[in-house]
């Protein structure tokens, strides 16, 4: 899916423009050029070493290429990143001496001027985000004696408390079990889509993103190789070429898509007939019942 020139400011949050990441010698990306839609999630796909978290960090300014993205919404204007903005990556730094409320009240601290304090109104900002992320009954712990899931939801909860315009996840869900999995997704998805964020994540999990995102970048070869509606990227036609897999696409008793893996292909898709498409066809038999 592109977009026409004259629409970017109406319905552009994101736009990248011939961004190249390198490494030393090695080029992760090439020549990309995308345009994020403001207000809806965009997942970004891709196998391990895509250039995905790479993506990712050109966009919110902490890595190379970062030159070759721009912010076309009006009021972004003479903004620094850091204050609509809101990142999450993978492996966040979490100060062990420091409690989960001063972290997540850190969020804060882009919109504050020199030598400012935070405010009532910062304080009530940070106590909403922890209440929302349920992390508010652990306040006064450190994060040293978090689990890996609390973490990551306090993580979580430092981001919604900047008022970010844009919220970038680096794999979101990775330390969490399945329920509070689809509670964040949840939250994400309804901060989008009630709230006009405009959410950009990488996710592993295909059944995920197909569920939660609205629109889709998938990523290989060093480039980007489709984008746009899940009707158009999230169907194993497409997905089994990328991931080495022969993926199967069912309805689950919700009516959501479920994305199935069978056995590897070496990116070669399952003809009609094969034993790897029966054994997918036989999956969908048994999972609808």
């Amino acid at each position: 899916m592109r977009y026409e020139e004259e629409d970017v400011t109406s319905v552009t949050a994101v736009q990248i423009d011939d961004l190249v990441i390198r490494y030393g010698d090695r080029t992760v990306l090439s020549h990309v050029s995308l345009r994020i839609p403001t207000g809806q999630w965009t997942v970004v796909l891709g196998a391990n070493g895509a250039g995905k978290s790479s993506l990712l960090a050109a966009i919110v300014g902490i890595g190379p290429g970062s030159r070759a993205v721009t912010f076309p919404l009006p009021t972004t204007e003479a903004k620094r990143r850091s204050t609509f903005i809101a990142f999450v990556p993978q492996k966040p730094e979490l100060p062990p001496g420091m409690s989960v409320a001063e972290y997540v009240l850190l969020g804060r601290t882009a919109h504050l001027g020199w030598l400012r304090s935070e405010s009532k109104s910062d304080r009530a900002s940070a106590a909403a985000a922890m209440t929302r992320l349920s992390v508010a009954p652990f306040a006064d712990r450190l994060l040293s004696e978090l689990s890996g899931g609390e973490a990551q939801r306090v993580v979580l909860a430092r981001a919604l408390c900047q008022d970010a315009q844009i919220l970038v996840l680096d794999e979101p869900t990775t330390s969490l079990d399945v329920g509070r999995q689809m509670a964040v997704l949840e939250l994400v998805r309804e901060l989008a889509h009630t709230e006009g964020l405009t959410v950009v994540s990488a996710l592993h999990d295909l059944t995920s993103a197909a569920r939660y995102g609205d629109h889709f970048v998938l990523l290989g070869d060093g480039g980007v190789v489709a984008q746009g509606s899940a009707d158009d990227i999230m169907q194993p036609s497409v997905l089994s070429r990328h991931f080495g897999a022969t993926m199967h696409r069912i309805e689950g008793p919700d009516g959501l898509p479920v994305l199935v893996p069978i056995g590897s292909n070496l990116g070669q898709v399952a003809e009609p007939g094969s034993p790897t498409t029966r054994a997918a066809e036989k999956v969908a038999i048994d999972t609808n019942g």
